[in-house]
């Protein structure tokens, strides 16, 4: 059975005329999804030329960040109806930047049809683009791993570093998963270098990776409880 409020929410993208509903949204955002609390270390950090990272814009940074020029936005945390989504969605169509969104998650391996949507977007996509996903810290790490790793100029180091305590990632955690799917491409390369996407659609096993990943149970409840990681 779906939870009232749910089956309220789903209704939410058509009725943002709504005070109730915007309320809500807004409520949502800056609460319940911590974006009040995002507000404080919202600055897009550059991964390469024209591409960024971050947490969650809200819809005033997205002004902002379409009045510096970007054009596009990638949320790594799917599409939805909740206030997050639908108040990104809302702003992004009034100042004119491209949204596209990819479902990935922090604390499983990464699926192969996500990662290969992701590098398709980067491909395709006009820049200045901004990836982000809640916190900035793991999704939005392995995004911009993932961009390093098939970029001809990039490198493996320079993708692992931005899964890192400077973001806030923790390694350690069930996030480490992860750090694991990047360190599993770096072993294979190693001993039989190929391009990363060559690695993902032939060799990666993502069921394997989950088996094989021990995570820390205190870091993970930190992670699971405190911050609530997507």
């Amino acid at each position: 059975m779906i939870n009232p409020y749910i089956r309220w929410r789903k209704t939410w993208p058509n009725k943002m005329h709504r005070p109730l509903v915007r309320f809500m949204a807004w409520f949502e955002l800056l609460v319940i999804d911590h974006g009040m609390f995002r507000a404080i270390y919202n600055t897009p950090e550059e991964i390469s030329e024209g591409v960024y990272r971050s947490n969650q814009p809200s819809p005033w940074r997205l002004k902002a960040l379409s009045e510096q020029g970007f054009k596009t936005i990638v949320s790594l945390r799917g599409r939805g109806t909740d206030g997050p989504w639908v108040l990104e969605k809302e702003a992004c169509e009034r100042h004119g930047l491209a949204l596209h969104s990819v479902r990935m998650k922090s604390k499983r391996p990464p699926k192969k049809e996500f990662v290969r949507e992701l590098h398709l977007i980067l491909a395709t996509a006009e820049r200045p683009v901004l990836l982000h996903c809640k916190s900035g810290a793991d999704r939005s790490g392995l995004a911009a791993a993932v961009h390093i790793l098939t970029s001809e100029e990039g490198t493996i180091e320079q993708a692992k570093a931005h899964l890192s305590w400077k973001y806030l990632h923790s390694s350690s955690a069930r996030t480490g998963i992860l750090d694991a799917f990047v360190r599993e491409y770096e072993a294979f390369n190693a001993q039989q270098p190929i391009p990363f996407m060559e690695w993902l659609e032939h060799h990666y096993e993502p069921e394997a990776l989950r088996a094989s990943f021990k995570p820390s149970g205190f870091a993970s409840w930190v992670i699971d409880k405190v911050l609530r990681r997507e």
